[in-house]
């Protein structure tokens, strides 16, 4: 054991005096958990720097996390403040990883002492260092660490063109990282003159052209470094959470993290490979959660967000243009319960499910969410499921709803479906589905529309905005005539040359199709917005008892489309429709 000891203590003094020879009993007597990770060959613990950087680190650094995570190699644990780590800590690790830099200062913000011979003392001693894109661009002033890093981002130098799809050739074929994998293509940031480390070895190389403000030349684009017996690795790739779901770079983040915890690398290709610029434009588009919302993302734009949470009514925001320009409208000032694209009941049994009140935006009715499962495909189209109940306030519900909504992938020009379906169910007593009431109103005006699937057009960023049915009527001439569909599109305020529109087919095997549509376009009072809203209009002519124990089904489909609605287009795209729904 005082051997053992001696010869450690010798190896600090060798790379610079890491750590007093009592502070390092200290640890070490301490540290009983040093045998445990070091004869555990299942699992390979990271220390995962974040908590600043130029990029996104706040988005990027938990898609690093479940990449890792995901493959069953690695447990993770993330620190946001890497300088304050206790050298002790790092006894727990065997690979450090990098998605922390000090940008713009690249120098002066040296770690304390300790640390940094803690540090290079477990790099040495034989763990690992990668570090992700600009993770290297920091502590340019301590050449150990940019000899164990491999390249930095050198100011004045160093460049890049914009985002764009380029080819990756591996260069070293035998490397254990690189071993039986093939060239690919990946939607990135290519770097140009990286600051490289003489002694790095190269692995994978891109070629930068001069159409995409390149050099022109091969750039180093994955290496590995070597620092006493410690190994390191540096993926140039990965400027933002859309690249990081490319197949090839994960695959390459999770070789290159067992190759430099001194592991075997065991980790294959991740499918599918992106050996075509269709599957890489593809694998930039991905989904992404979180406890409330679901969203699909195409590069640095979103193409459409699923709104949910246990009570209140869920709902589509943003729908978007391919280049991510809003066509929905969230709770305008004048209706703040008008949720975008949303489903709800005007009444139920006489209480009132769909007004709020502008304070604390509950409604008289309770609508809440119950369970939910979400089927994400690799095709990106998504399958949503979700109970929902109706019910007054601290009482049990009167009606129960099993919704699926099933998203298409957005085609090469951006347009996509939701298809939705909404089975009701009430309880042990009949449920009585109202509008509002008509009876006794001067000239008989009614506002039953308010109900059932609702769209709230984005007023605010389009003009020339107008609405169209299946029989070519045009705005308030829609209203209140038996429609199939009803479209509403407009043109981009800020840039004209964009256009779109969303659709709401009605759909045959509802009850009273086709429904009345329910239609506004009318200016918003002291305002130079109009207030653009459709829905069909299921209970505009009468309300609607589901009996005790019985069912009510409605189904519709939403188009999210470029351009402006053309009445031939569609009328062909409900005749497919209504192709699909007799099938």
């Amino acid at each position: 054991m005082l051997s053992t000891i001696s010869k450690t203590h010798q190896n600090l003094r060798t790379i610079g005096g890491a750590i007093s020879f009592f502070s390092f009993l200290v640890i070490l007597f301490l540290s009983s958990s040093i045998k445990i990770y070091a004869q555990d060959k299942a699992m390979i613990n990271v220390l995962l720097f974040s908590g600043r950087n130029n990029h996104q680190w706040q988005k990027t650094t938990p898609v690093i996390k479940n990449i890792l995570e995901k493959s069953g190699k690695f447990k993770v644990v993330v620190t946001n403040h890497p300088q304050e780590t206790k050298p002790a800590d790092l006894l727990k690790y065997d690979l450090i990883i990098s998605n922390w830099n000090t940008w713009p200062e690249v120098t002066g913000h040296r770690w304390n002492a300790a640390l940094e011979k803690a540090f290079l003392y477990f790099i040495a001693s034989g763990k690992g260092f990668l570090n992700i894109h600009a993770g290297s661009s920091t502590l340019q002033d301590w050449p150990e660490f940019q000899q164990i890093a491999g390249g930095t981002w050198g100011k004045g130098v160093t460049n890049h063109g914009p985002v764009h799809i380029f080819k990756v050739s591996v260069k070293d074929k035998n490397h254990p990282v690189t071993k039986g994998i093939k060239d690919f293509y990946i939607k990135d940031e290519l770097w140009n003159a990286t600051k490289f480390h003489p002694d790095i070895h190269v692995l994978c190389t891109a070629y930068s052209s001069p159409e995409s403000k390149g050099s022109g030349k091969d750039e180093p684009v994955a290496v590995t470094t070597k620092y006493g017996k410690g190994r390191g690795f540096y993926l140039v790739l990965g400027h933002n959470k859309a690249t990081m779901r490319n197949r090839a770079w994960q695959t390459l983040l999770l070789r290159g993290a067992q190759w430099a915890a001194g592991r075997e690398v065991t980790i294959p290709a991740q499918k599918p490979w992106p050996q075509t610029e269709s599957i890489a434009n593809r694998q930039s588009k991905y989904f992404e959660q979180s406890d409330s919302t679901l969203a699909l993302i195409n590069g640095p734009y979103v193409v459409w967000q699923f709104n949910f949470k246990r009570f209140g009514k869920p709902y589509f925001h943003p729908l978007n243009t391919f280049k991510g320009h809003s066509l929905t409208w969230l709770s305008p000032p004048d209706h703040p319960w008008h949720y975008a694209l949303w489903f709800s009941w005007k009444y139920i049994n006489h209480l009132n499910y769909w007004e709020e009140d502008r304070k604390t935006h509950q409604a008289e009715g309770i609508t809440e969410v119950t369970a939910k499962n979400f089927k994400l495909n690799d095709d990106l189209s998504a399958k949503l499921e979700l109970t929902l109940t109706y019910h007054p306030p601290n009482e049990k519900p009167v009606l129960s709803e099993e919704r699926v909504i099933t998203i298409s992938p957005p085609d090469k020009e951006g347009n996509f479906y939701i298809d939705w379906q909404a089975v009701f169910q009430a309880g042990n007593k009949d449920v009585v589905l109202e509008r509002t009431p008509v009876e006794g109103q001067p000239g008989g005006r009614r506002w039953g529309g308010y109900a059932t699937l609702s769209l709230r057009f984005n007023s605010p960023g389009f003009k020339d905005v107008n609405l169209l049915n299946n029989n070519g009527l045009k705005n308030l001439d829609i209203h209140t005539k038996p429609t199939k569909w009803v479209d509403i599109s407009g043109v981009d305020k800020k840039d004209t040359t964009l256009t779109g529109g969303i659709t709401v087919f009605d759909n045959p095997q509802n009850p009273r199709f086709p429904c009345p549509g329910y239609v506004i376009n009318s200016p918003i009072e002291n305002s130079d917005l109009y207030f653009i809203y459709t829905n069909p209009g299921f209970l505009y002519t009468s309300g609607y008892t589901i009996k005790e124990g019985k069912t009510l089904t409605l189904r519709y489909r939403i188009y999210v489309h470029n351009g402006i609605g053309q009445l031939k287009e569609l009328n062909r795209l409900f005749n497919l429709y209504s192709a699909e729904i007799k099938k």
